[in-house]
């Protein structure tokens, strides 16, 4: 099998588990790693300074290829004819070098419903659609793009050959057609470990905190409960509130809310930081929080994070998440700002070594190659099964 991947990143974009996945997979396939079209706006912006990503065919390591088209093949919405060519070029463009590199049984991989499509269109041989996120419920997200993303997502669902999901909740959201699994996204076990021994250095902007460090490693946007973090640091001034990672928030209020908290003297927001340097943050940490909320796209959210801080064996908090349920062996669950205050309490307070072994353990029963083998069995199924049907009685 080789892979055609499909998603709204490039290559260099802030990494996520898509990256991750597609560079596992090229350990025994090869990949093409598919960058979404410029826009018209973006190309105009960027004239005269050549910051969007380099475009073309980059080879990054033994069978792992990136495409990002060329900026004469934008996307554009205002021209339907128009659109429609410059998209067959595009189409043909992958084909051509996914032909030049020698892909056999070619899987198409997608990860969004923009890219519905494209099914049938690339001489695939399976589909397979990973559903990481509700992409219908984002933040300030117009009604008929939510319509939009809805009717592409069921056409997809009900195409694709398997469809992957992060998660139990996304997992009965998405399998109203019974080709649906479930295989979360987790950890790099042997990168997040890294936060256990002794010789990995705790940053300076992180050392410089006094303890007790309540953090929060990832994405800062609208999942976050912001208003929970406001009371939480109200109640607790003496303990610093750590938040690790960039910052895109969509909603005015959580707008509003993120910029009390800056005010606040016991909260440090550290920006984004490099991949390989999360487990020197996360070692600098007391306890390591899931500050979710459980409504909305929030709802369906399996954090990456919790299999990273596992790793480590630190006392760990989350919401009330479905997907987080699940693990209450080995992290505390919160649903109140005075159950928060409760388990914080008795995370900063525990000293037991059996449980940080448990805790890492179960990381490494849910290590990336695991779940990786599941991807690769799945679609070998089905690989065979259709080919099992082409051949003659």
């Amino acid at each position: 099998m080789d892979f055609i991947s499909f998603s709204l990143n490039y290559w260099e974009d802030l990494w996520q588990s898509r990256h991750q996945i597609m560079l596992e997979l090229s350990t025994n396939h090869k990949v093409l790693f598919v960058s979404p079209p410029f826009s018209v706006r973006e190309v105009l912006a960027d004239f005269g300074k050549n910051e969007l990503p380099k475009t073309g065919l980059i080879h990054r390591r033994r069978n792992l290829y990136t495409l990002v088209f060329p900026k004469w093949l934008c996307e554009t919405y205002r021209f339907p004819r128009l659109a429609k060519f410059v998209a067959s070029l595009r189409r043909r463009m992958v084909l051509r070098n996914a032909k030049k590199l020698g892909f056999r049984d070619t899987v198409l991989f997608i990860w969004h419903p923009r890219y519905s499509n494209l099914v049938g269109t690339l001489e695939e041989s399976i589909c397979c659609y990973y559903a990481d996120d509700a992409f219908e419920n984002y933040a300030e997200q117009a009604d008929h793009e939510r319509q939009r993303i809805i009717q592409q997502e069921d056409e997809l669902l009900r195409q694709a050959d398997v469809v992957f999901a992060n998660g139990p909740a996304l997992l009965e959201a998405k399998n109203r057609y019974g080709n649906a699994v479930n295989v979360p996204m987790t950890a790099d076990f042997e990168l997040f470990s890294r936060s256990r021994l002794a010789e990995t250095p705790i940053p300076h902007d992180m050392d410089a905190l006094p303890h007790p460090r309540i953090t929060y490693i990832g994405n800062i946007n609208d999942k976050v409960n912001f208003g929970l973090l406001l009371e939480l640091t109200a109640a607790r001034p003496g303990w610093s509130f750590v938040l690790v990672g960039p910052i895109n928030v969509r909603t005015g209020s959580a707008k509003s809310q993120l910029e009390e908290l800056r005010r606040r003297s016991n909260v440090a927001l550290l920006g984004g930081k490099p991949r390989e340097e999360l487990p020197n943050y996360i070692k600098g940490a007391d306890v390591c929080t899931m500050l979710y909320r459980n409504d909305g796209w929030a709802h369906y959210v399996y954090p990456l994070k919790l299999h990273e801080y596992l790793a480590s064996g630190k006392p760990v908090v989350g919401s009330g998440l479905r997907s987080l349920k699940e693990f209450a062996s080995v992290i505390r669950i919160a649903e109140s700002t005075d159950e928060w205050l409760h388990c914080l309490e008795d995370s900063l307070h525990e000293n037991d070594p059996a449980m940080a072994a448990k805790r890492v353990d179960v990381a490494y029963e849910n290590r990336l190659e695991q779940r990786i083998e599941s991807i690769e069995q799945a679609l070998q199924e089905r690989l065979d099964a259709k080919k099992g049907r082409a051949k003659p009685a």
